[in-house]
């Protein structure tokens, strides 16, 4: 791993197929960690393509939570950009759009976008502990007792104290996360040379999402138009 790649780590209670956990760059697939090389553009000179972004989250969810739980956040936007499967850092807005923008090599591109919403909010659980308590008891005893100038060594039960694990509950507070609903919408286009792109990405409704591309051509005012891509995989 470098500097330029990312470490994601999902957590074993994941509910859903896609845990997000970064706010810029993470998207799990799975529990455990992989790693998500960052998206480097062509040189200075190569022959490139460029891909504008209009990333759009319409959808907020509602923060309502469970009975007798509070708050620990509100909900919390994550999403993951990639270009051929590397990432392209960006900050996602709540209820808003955002843009961004980068260079790419000519040929099939793959784009994908995924998002998704998460709260954090605390319960009241029954949890069970043990104390230790010290009881009276029935102890084997041996023991040497002098009477008289005689000794005798005796053996017997005699009262004491033992230490004893007691059973006890009591509630405690627990922070959980849940899932609030996600989409994820991908294409493949097939980026030309000195052209220039724009990506439109719509998250209306968990599940309802769509990923739109438009090539931008420039007239000699330097105003353009958008024509739908004409070459796309979806």
């Amino acid at each position: 791993m470098t500097m330029n790649d990312h470490l994601l780590c999902a957590p074993a209670t994941s509910k859903w197929p896609i845990a997000m956990l970064s706010i810029t760059t993470a998207l799990v697939l799975t529990s455990g960690c992989r790693v998500i090389p960052l998206h480097h553009p062509p040189k200075s000179g190569k022959p490139a393509a460029t891909v504008k972004f209009r990333i759009g989250h319409q959808y907020r969810p509602r923060d309502t939570l469970p009975f007798a739980a509070r708050f620990v956040s509100q909900p919390i936007l994550t999403s993951l950009l990639t270009i051929d499967g590397r990432s392209l850092p960006y900050r996602p807005v709540q209820s808003g759009v955002t843009a961004t923008w980068t260079r790419v090599k000519p040929g099939w591109r793959t784009f994908a976008i995924q998002s998704s919403y998460r709260q954090s909010y605390s319960v009241q659980v029954r949890q069970v502990y043990y104390e230790t308590r010290d009881k009276p008891c029935m102890k084997y005893q041996c023991s040497t007792q002098y009477f008289k100038g005689h000794s005798q060594y005796r053996c017997g039960y005699k009262s004491s104290t033992c230490p004893k694990q007691v059973r006890r509950e009591r509630l405690v507070w627990q922070t959980r996360t849940r899932y609030l609903g996600g989409c994820s919408a991908h294409l493949t286009v097939a980026m030309y040379d000195g052209a220039t792109y724009l990506l439109t990405y719509s998250f209306l409704a968990p599940k309802t999402c769509q990923l739109i591309c438009h090539r931008q051509v420039f007239q000699p005012d330097r105003s353009f138009r958008l024509i739908p891509c004409r070459y796309v995989k979806k």
